[in-house]
């Protein structure tokens, strides 16, 4: 986390991406985003998700939970030329521009089913996922959408058990803090001063 927001500042300092230490989830009227998709269009990686955005008229932006009127989102402002910055820094504008162009894409689409199974009097659920529409999740590779088919059944349908597995299975610990979910923890306990959160990170 410490060094992917090394290279976003980076990136910002460049001019390449706006200021990355925002929690706003929420455009501001004043930013121009037709703007910034015709910047972005310039590169050939996301040339076509800009043109299908702009083909369907009017934008309506995504709004997350956050609003702040200190920043806007993050999001990308010129595009670098790929050759001229390390990859990693390549990968984190790239996060960053693929995040944007998924908040004015359309909503994702499946069809889910479940199935109620009983085997030997006990019961099972079986689910199943597919794709109607990808929408946003298109220009958004991070977010994966997994297909399970379930063949089509019916109410007192009989189906055939072909393996059984028992799992022993114990039950884990917490997972470890990251630091973003420590510096909220500290947040939202009002410990957030410098001295204090050197002492606890140490």
């Amino acid at each position: 986390a410490g060094q992917g927001m090394n290279i976003a500042e980076n990136l910002y300092m460049q001019g390449f991406i706006s200021y990355p230490r925002t929690d706003n989830t929420v455009y501001p009227s004043v930013l121009d985003l037709n703007e910034i998709l015709s910047e972005l269009g310039k590169a050939g990686e996301f040339h076509g998700a800009v043109q299908r955005i702009l083909s369907r008229g009017p934008l309506n932006p995504s709004r997350g939970k956050t609003e702040s009127k200190d920043h806007p989102p993050i999001h990308p402002v010129a595009v670098p030329e790929r050759s001229r910055i390390g990859e990693r820094e390549w990968k984190v504008f790239e996060l960053v521009a693929r995040r944007f162009l998924a908040t004015l894409e359309e909503d994702a689409e499946t069809l889910n089913v479940s199935v109620e199974l009983f085997i030997k009097g006990q019961p099972f659920i079986a689910t199943g996922q597919t794709i109607v529409k990808p929408g946003w999740k298109a220009v958004y590779p991070y977010s994966i959408l997994k297909e399970v088919t379930l063949p089509k059944m019916e109410k007192g349908d009989l189906v055939q058990v072909n393996k059984t597995e028992l799992l022993g299975k114990e039950t884990l610990p917490p997972a470890r803090y990251s630091q973003s979910a420590l510096l909220k923890l500290m947040e939202e306990n009002n410990l957030g001063t410098k001295s204090t959160r050197h002492t606890i990170l140490q």
